[in-house]
């Protein structure tokens, strides 16, 4: 039951880790379009 249980939560735990870094590349790119556009 543990191993079942773990596995999924584990596969879980790296889409909300990769949702994060997602996140974060895109904030950076649209800051950046944005830093570009002000200048």
């Amino acid at each position: 039951m543990v191993v079942t249980s773990q596995g999924p939560r584990r596969y879980l735990g790296l889409i909300v880790l990769a949702g994060s870094q997602g996140r974060q590349v895109y904030y950076q790119s649209t800051s950046h379009k944005a830093i570009y556009q002000n200048l």
